[in-house]
């Protein structure tokens, strides 16, 4: 039988020989409105993605946060999923962010460097990291190189990824690189490292 509410379950104390009535459970108190975080992603293709850092997203998805990876045509699902984060369209990124969400944008230079006319870089949502090869130009020194060490939960996730995405194996690295544009943003950027 389950419990429901209003049931109580029987105690006896052994001295006494008195029964002790203690309910199933306790009203749980929800707030009404919880801080949601959010990171959004674009990216020119997964396999860049999951390579560069397939580790700090999957941390992030697994600490609860929701990851969002808009990447460009022809682009392979399933390596993200496999790190638990939600594939959708470049249009898609920003609507779920609402006035209870903290956002930080992940842009792989790759994109950037593409030209993408698509994408516009007016009023970002949040604090905005870059990610790929090298840093992205035309930012006149804002840009500083910070390095993430994921958890070996993320490097082994990271390394199925990759051998979906069609990645070598020795892709997997212990340490992400990516490049800050701007100032910390404080307690949601505290586990990227500055580079010296």
């Amino acid at each position: 039988m389950s419990p429901q509410s209003g049931m109580s379950a029987q105690l006896s104390d052994v001295r006494g020989g008195n029964t002790l009535a203690a309910p199933f459970g306790r009203q749980r108190v929800r707030p009404s409105k919880v801080l949601q975080y959010e990171l959004n992603v674009v990216a020119a293709d997964a396999a860049d993605t999951v390579t560069s850092i397939g580790g700090w997203l999957f941390d992030r998805a697994m600490a609860g946060w929701r990851v969002n990876v808009a990447v460009g045509e022809g682009g392979d699902a399933q390596a993200l999923r496999i790190l638990g984060l939600k594939v959708v369209g470049l249009n898609a990124l920003w609507r779920s962010v609402e006035a209870d969400s903290v956002a930080i944008t992940a842009i792989g230079t790759s994109r950037v460097e593409s030209g993408d006319h698509g994408l516009t870089l007016r009023d970002p949502v949040g604090d905005v990291v870059f990610f790929g090869s090298r840093a992205p130009g035309g930012f006149e020194g804002q840009v500083q190189r910070v390095q993430y060490h994921p958890s070996a939960a993320a490097l082994a996730f990271k390394a199925h990824a990759l051998a979906i995405a069609g990645a070598g194996p020795g892709s997997t690295d212990g340490v992400e690189t990516l490049f800050r544009c701007g100032r910390s943003a404080g307690l949601l950027d505290a586990d990227l490292v500055p580079v010296c």
